[in-house]
């Protein structure tokens, strides 16, 4: 009898301390199944072995009219349990999400979630971080895992506890993320979205796309870092796995064959013949260009009087005037940065934009009439109704500008366009230094100001998202784009006057007045017992 008594005692134990090594590995260790397994083993052992025991005790309470009562109510609680326990597997396998929050802190872009319904095999990511960083690290990889399908599979290393692994793959920092697309490998150092899926996008990248951006005119430089240089642009290309490179037509007497698509951005002198020609067989030999190109807001002649006239003979009308918009003045910016917020739904670079953008001292850039058969053309983006296209620079140089019906014409004015399609005939386009493939049709994307994405604009609206996904259309990738980083809004509550007394009325009143009653009523209630 008191060897089974201390059977009991012992099996107890090992159950109980069974137990508690279950809960916390499937707390902190959810991706060791093995663990999991092995401990649920045990302790189903240890309550078989407990039943055993008791057998004789369990045959007597049988009999027991309260035991029968309570198993029926055990019965019940079992049923309970393994319906919640079937709704909760449905909801595992089958569940929706929403993110609830002003912005969307914890959803992802459209961008990210169009990258991942496009995936073609699986994605594997092994996140190297400390124990104290897996739930931030893991909330994020589970949406990514939402939306892919299935195709995103995520692990989690504590470099502190498994160093031989992570010295084993190379990690020298916490929080590196190692991507596997296939036999494509990517590394980043910092897990945030902009970053995951930057690292992504290099992992599906099956070519080399490069960039080029043309110099010898006056254009913005790549590596300038103050406000007027392109080194944000730079440096979003090069982390979406682009490759980036300065060229002239006069030093090579073409386009080189490398280029997947032209940048021609705020040239402010003219061009040669020779410079034009290329440029112009180049296209009708299917190349792809991207011309941003600013007015000269002192009041002389055109900057670019043959880029303009090349634009015009593919349909494309880019006006020397200013777009003046009053109501920028409601964000706190200048009349001469226009605001824009229609954009074209039935093209890829804008079809799901529904942020603000600011184009500063810009041109009209109008489709014109008349386009032949083989060329689509779009507008891309248009200022406010209540913009103002003025031609006349020395009223605008005095700032005192007022509409005049007989010159101005009132918004909305399209500040972007776009181009695809061929020119007829185009049989001996590609002899000038043309290299596109045969037959393939051209893009051509325009803007009436290059300040859309220099560093001091980049990041105003979605300016810079624009920009890039000009160049992912004109390169073929329209869904490598660039995703900007969300950040969590704290906004500070603000009460009228009524409502600041509503609110002191139900805390300093209400509430304790009721707790007070309660109480009296259950002292009278005492009293009359």
């Amino acid at each position: 009898m008191r060897n089974t008594s201390m059977l009991k005692t012992v099996l107890w134990i090992v159950a109980g301390v069974d137990a508690l090594a279950l809960l916390f590995v499937g707390w902190v260790y959810p991706e060791v199944p093995t663990a999991i397994y092995t401990l649920t083993g045990v302790l189903l052992v240890c309550l078989a072995a407990l039943a055993k025991v008791n057998q004789a005790a369990l045959k007597d309470a049988v009999r027991t009219r309260s035991l029968r009562y309570g198993a029926n109510a055990a019965v019940a609680v079992v049923l309970v349990l393994a319906i919640l326990v079937v709704v909760n597997v449905l909801n595992y396998n089958h569940y929706y999400k929403k993110d609830l929050t002003k912005d969307q802190i914890h959803g992802l872009s459209d961008q990210t979630v169009k990258l991942l319904k496009g995936l073609r095999q699986d994605v594997k990511v092994t996140a190297f971080v400390k124990l104290q960083a897996r739930d931030q690290a893991k909330s994020l990889f589970d949406n990514y895992a939402y939306h892919a399908g299935g195709k995103f599979k995520a692990e989690y290393v504590d470099p502190d506890r498994d160093p031989t692994r992570a010295k084993a793959a190379g990690v020298k920092k916490y929080g590196t993320v190692i991507i596997e697309y296939g036999k494509k490998e990517t590394r980043i150092e910092e897990v945030t979205e902009e970053k995951i899926t930057n690292g992504l996008i290099k992992a599906l990248k099956d070519k080399n796309v490069t960039v080029c951006f043309l110099s010898g005119h006056g254009e913005k430089s790549l590596d300038q870092n103050d406000a007027e240089g392109f080194s944000q642009v730079k440096q979003n290309l090069t982390a979406q796995s682009y490759e980036t490179k300065v060229v002239s037509l006069l030093e090579e007497g073409k386009v080189p064959e490398s280029c997947s698509m032209l940048a021609v951005v705020g040239p402010n002198k003219g061009f040669f013949e020779k410079e034009i020609t290329v440029l112009k067989s180049w296209l009708a030999a299917g190349g792809h260009a991207l011309f941003a190109l600013d007015p000269n807001v002192k009041g002389g002649a055109d900057f670019h009087p043959e880029l303009t006239a090349l634009l015009s003979e593919w349909s494309i009308e880019v006006k020397h005037n200013l777009v003046i918009d009053p109501t920028s003045r409601l964000l706190g910016v200048d009349a001469a940065v226009p605001i824009v917020a229609l954009y074209n739904k039935e093209h890829p670079i804008t079809k799901d934009f529904q942020v603000t953008t600011l184009f500063p001292v810009a041109s009209q850039v109008e489709i014109k009439s008349g386009a032949p058969a083989t060329l689509k053309n779009w507008w891309l983006a248009k200022s406010t109704p209540k913009a103002l296209a003025k031609s006349d620079f020395k009223e605008i140089a005095s700032g005192q500008v007022k509409l005049d019906p007989k010159k101005d014409q009132p918004g909305p004015h399209a500040l972007m366009a776009a181009v695809e399609g061929t020119l007829e005939p185009a049989k001996d386009a590609a002899k000038d230094g043309a290299s596109p493939p045969a037959g393939k049709p051209a893009r051509i994307v325009a803007m009436g100001t290059s300040a859309v994405a220099i560093n001091g604009y980049a990041r105003q609206g979605a300016n810079l998202d624009l920009f890039l996904n000009a160049i992912s259309w004109l390169t073929d990738d329209e869904n490598l784009i660039s995703i900007r980083p969300k950040q969590e809004s704290t906004p500070t509550p603000t009460l009228s006057q009524t409502e600041g007394r509503y609110v002191q009325l139900f805390t300093m009143v209400l509430v304790p007045g009721g707790i007070m009653l309660l109480g009296l009523g259950q002292a009278i209630r005492r009293r009359r017992l």
